[in-house]
């Protein structure tokens, strides 16, 4: 009896060791350097060699086969003992590897994602670096517009000053840690041919009427001038164009008044020829397959002759800024 109180004496104390020091934790490194698997090998060891002892105790080495079968029978608990060894050091071997394949999946898994965010990180980037070259030509392309003030006339590049601003209106969806597609909105799109149709609109019907000898009065003339350089300085908000100082045009007839960033006609067939480069240079760069009606914009701006009177009736009052390009013009009753 005390033999059996020692061995499980010593069974806890092993147990005990092997929980405080957290051996029977099984992780991802070495099958060598896991305390459950030595547990697993010394423990049966022990015990072969424990219940030995009091197994071989009287008996004298024989080296014949009378005494091997003598052996084998007096041995039959140790060595019962020391054969767990077997099952416990299978169990825990294929338990560490479950856990190394379980650590290499993860690793894989966290690589893989790790790669597909640098190349959605890379190709972001790269693609925000193509629009910003492609707002550089465009820029290149308009070149400067031409201001009247009454100190005199100035000339102002056009600058689209937000381009990375515009990037994300255009593309919704891209986020640079995400996989996406860089399909461009079509929210952008509509909203610039809403304001080019607009000029249209406004455009061919007066000229039409001024060269049938039906000429408008100037209440009339004023309003298509406002709604003209309105879509024009809308479409200039859109594209996020950088404001400067213009003119504070003020044009009164007598059923209402117009404040205008634009103070002559010569000026303004420049501010529409500008705007078609604009509009169609950034159409074109974007959505390449994708065409403007614009030909009523491109008649007026090429005819050599001067159509709105109304410049006549205006001054210039001062130089204006504003805090958007649609805060430059503005009707009055």
């Amino acid at each position: 009896m005390l033999g059996m109180g020692l061995y499980c004496l010593f069974l806890i104390s092993t147990g005990l060791v092997l929980w405080h020091r957290k051996w029977y934790v099984i992780d991802h490194s070495s099958l060598l350097r896991q305390g459950l698997f030595w547990w697993a090998i010394i423990v049966p060891v022990l015990s072969f060699f424990y219940f030995g002892y009091f197994a071989w105790s009287g008996y004298t080495v024989s080296l014949d086969s009378e005494g091997f079968n003598q052996f084998v029978s007096i041995s039959k608990l140790p060595i019962g003992l020391l054969s767990l060894s077997i099952p416990l050091v299978a169990i825990v071997v294929g338990a560490h590897r479950s856990i190394q394949t379980r650590e290499q999946i993860e690793s894989t898994t966290d690589q893989i994602a790790i790669t597909k965010k640098k190349n959605s990180l890379d190709e972001y980037y790269a693609r925000e670096k193509n629009f910003l070259d492609k707002c550089v030509f465009v820029e290149k392309r308009v070149g400067a517009l031409p201001v009247s003030m009454s100190s005199g006339p100035e000339e102002h590049p056009v600058s689209l000053s937000a381009p990375h601003k515009l990037f994300k209106k255009i593309y919704l969806d891209a986020r640079p840690e995400e996989v996406s597609i860089y399909e461009p909105s079509d929210v952008l799109y509509r909203q610039i041919v809403n304001e080019v149709d607009t000029i249209n609109i406004n455009l061919k019907p007066y000229m039409e009427k001024i060269e049938a000898g039906q000429p408008m009065n100037a209440e009339e003339e004023a309003a298509i001038l406002f709604v003209i350089q309105r879509a024009i300085c809308k479409t200039f908000d859109l594209l996020s164009i950088e404001l400067f100082p213009v003119p504070y045009f003020y044009i009164k007839t007598p059923k209402g008044s117009f404040q205008l960033c634009v103070a002559t006609e010569a000026d303004l067939k420049i501010w529409l020829r500008k705007f078609l480069i604009l509009v169609e240079s950034f159409v074109g760069s974007i959505w390449p397959e994708r065409k403007l009606e614009v030909f009523p914009i491109r008649r007026y701006v090429f005819l050599g002759a001067f159509f709105f009177r109304c410049f006549e009736l205006g001054n210039i009052t001062q130089k204006y800024e504003a805090l958007n390009w649609e805060q430059t013009v503005n009707p009055f009753k």
